[in-house]
């Protein structure tokens, strides 16, 4: 018998790159606060330039699929670059 692997039990990382347009605490916080969506902060590689900050973070988002639409919604709006890395199951 072959087993088959539920989709919903996976979530994907994306890979955030700050371009100085958005702070990694304003990320965080409006992820966490405004629209509800559960992650963790998996890598962060950002500087810290004159109150701008410049790097890439890996994220991995948990919750509905209407969480993620509005995070990508968010991400689009904000001129944010955002590349889905993989998918992984929550621990």
């Amino acid at each position: 018998m072959k087993m088959q692997r539920n989709l919903l039990e996976y979530f994907p990382v994306v890979e955030v790159e700050l371009k100085g347009n958005v702070t990694l605490f304003h990320l965080l916080s409006m992820m966490a606060e405004e629209l509800k969506i559960p992650h963790r902060l998996l890598k962060a590689e950002v500087e810290f330039i004159d109150n701008l900050n410049f790097g890439h973070v890996i994220l991995h988002l948990m919750g509905s699929e209407e969480q993620f639409g509005l995070a990508f919604q968010y991400f689009l709006r904000n001129k944010i670059v955002v590349v889905i890395k993989d998918y992984m199951q929550v621990a």
